[in-house]
């Protein structure tokens, strides 16, 4: 019985929900995901632009670069579009190793510069805009860069702003 998503679906799909989505679309029945079922598959799920989807997804998710997705590159797709679907999650502490990585010059701040790059280095657009308008609303001192004493205010501006849940463990 194919499964129904309704294109104003305001619910979460499981990974497991999806591989189902994308299987079911395997028209042809050989295993592989032509650019066209996936296309439909975006369609499904109420994409606006379904063929910048499957560029995208082609490019994230098809490792042996033939244009298609195999069903060994399935769960690889399925990391993506769950990425789309909203809010990625991590724990504080995986939050906290994130923030070291950008510290690019180890001085234990994060500056515009290096937000930026993780911004963009996330597949995030408007990056230079995102970082400057995340180290005014962070920067509580007033010295331009977000320090250990900010990271609270940090923690509140990507989850409104930047589509992350931070939970405690």
């Amino acid at each position: 019985m194919p499964l129904y998503v309704p294109k104003s679906a305001s619910v979460a799909l499981t990974a497991e929900q999806l591989k189902a989505i994308f299987k079911e679309q395997d028209a042809d029945g050989n295993g592989r995901l032509t650019r066209e079922e996936l296309r439909k598959v975006y369609e499904k799920l109420g994409s606006r632009y379904p063929d910048w989807r499957v560029r995208r997804s082609l490019s994230h998710a098809d490792t042996d670069g033939d244009g298609s997705i195999s069903l060994d590159e399935l769960d690889e797709l399925v990391k993506y579009v769950l990425k789309l679907d909203g809010k990625r999650e991590m724990t504080i502490n995986e939050f906290k190793r994130w923030l070291k990585k950008l510290d690019a010059d180890k001085d234990g701040r994060i500056s515009r510069e290096e937000l930026a790059d993780a911004v963009r280095g996330t597949g995030g657009w408007f990056a230079r805009f995102k970082a400057k308008r995340g180290v005014r609303s962070v920067d509580s001192n007033g010295n331009g860069f977000i320090d250990e004493s900010e990271f609270k205010n940090l923690v509140e501006f990507a989850e409104k702003h930047l589509g992350v849940r931070i939970f405690q463990l």
